[in-house]
Order: structure tokens, then sequence, then C-alpha cells
């Protein structure tokens, strides 16, 4: 068996829900919950297939979601699967809300459009930006990147950042709120604001990504 950061955060996912429920919670059962073919859980179980359809990973991510695990798609990918990340509790109740679209590129720095999403009915001030190229690992020219602009700031957030000498908006995760420190959404590129002395401006967190329809086709 070739371990992957997915296959691994599949895994303890599906050990987690078999605990919480208090029964065996199958690979064959998630993907009959998925309409996925049994041998592709497997499969990604096993590390054969290491890097699935974003449409698949989507699935995975959204069954566990409505199931009540506090999951992001980081966490997933990465293999960053913690308990203070999994709620027993009953998933929070969603409400339809249109929020304003935006250009990754300050150049544009009116509404793009308007879109609707379900989000959580605690959920502030919401502003979504889409990008127009594709950003490492996971996220394809037109991802939805949804921030409440009102959430408090965590260590582990991913953030809309404005640095305010570059013409783009850029997202990163925090690392450490003192000092305030930084990490690309691919992990290759990490620094301390402070010791690079440069401005920038906390837009907001990301609560949703939202990636763009693809449609399905053999797993390879």
């Amino acid at each position: 068996m070739l371990e992957t950061a997915l296959s691994v955060s599949l895994r303890n996912l599906i050990e987690r829900k078999s605990k919480r429920d208090n029964r065996t919670f199958t690979a064959y059962q998630l993907a009959k919950c998925l309409a996925v073919d049994r041998s592709l859980i497997l499969r990604i179980l096993s590390g054969e297939v290491p890097h699935p359809r974003i449409d698949t990973i989507l699935k995975i991510l959204d069954f566990f979601v409505q199931d009540g695990f506090k999951l992001s798609l980081d966490e997933l990918v990465n293999g960053r699967v913690e308990s203070e990340w999994v709620s027993e509790q009953i998933p929070e109740v969603v409400q339809l809300s249109t929020i304003n679209v935006y250009s990754m590129n300050k150049r544009y720095a009116q509404c793009q459009r308007r879109t609707s999403v379900a989000l959580p009915l605690n959920a502030a001030a919401l502003q979504a930006f889409v990008n127009e190229e594709s950003i490492a690992p996971f996220c394809p020219p037109g991802t939805l990147f949804i921030i409440d602009k009102e959430k408090s700031v965590e260590a582990g957030h991913l953030l809309a950042i404005d640095f305010l000498d570059k013409e783009e908006i850029i997202f990163y995760k925090c690392l450490t709120l003192t000092p305030f420190s930084l990490i690309s959404m691919d992990d290759q590129v990490r620094f301390c604001v402070e010791d690079r002395n440069i401005s920038v401006r906390v837009l907001g967190v990301v609560v949703r990504i939202h990636l763009p329809y693809q449609a399905p086709s053999v797993e390879e």
C-alpha cells in the first residue's frame, strides 16, 4: 500500500465516522453514497489513485461536511484531518445567500457579477473572488473563493490577502498570529510579514471554495 495524504485523510474520516456512529462504515457504503464505483474508493485508499479528479474530491468533501464533519478542502487533500476539526453535532443550518463576486486582479475593482450560494445562517459580511489562473494545488481558473470579512482570524485559516504593492489578491494560510506568518496554499512559500517589512491587508477568512464544474470522466 502506497500511502498518500488523501488516502490517510479518507481512512481517518471513515474510521471517525464509524466510531461516532457506533457502527462500521465501509468504503463500499461511501462509494454508494457518492454514486461512484467501489474500486475507485479502494484505489484512493490504497494510494493507487493519488490524485483523483477534482469532482471526485469535492464529492468526498461534501459528503463528510454534510454528515457533520468540520472539514476543509486543504485538510482533506493534505492529510490534516484532526480531532478538533470533527463535529459530532448536527450540521449548521444554511440559507441561500446572494453575494458579490470580484476579480482577484485589483485593476478590476468593481463587482463582476452576483451569485447565490448556500452558507450558514451565522455567516456575516460575505464577498467572493474568482481566479483567472490556476492556483496550486487544486484550484483551476473559475474557482470561487467566498470570504467572511468579519470572521476573526485564527491560525490555520485560509485568508484573502491584499499585498498593497501587488496587483492581485492572493490567498495564504495563516501559520501564526504573533508574529503574523503566512504559507502558500501549496505549502511551498512561507514567511513572516514583519520580517519582510511589507504592507498587507487581510480582506477576510475563506469560508467556502467552489470549484468550477467539470464533466466526470474515468479515473486514471
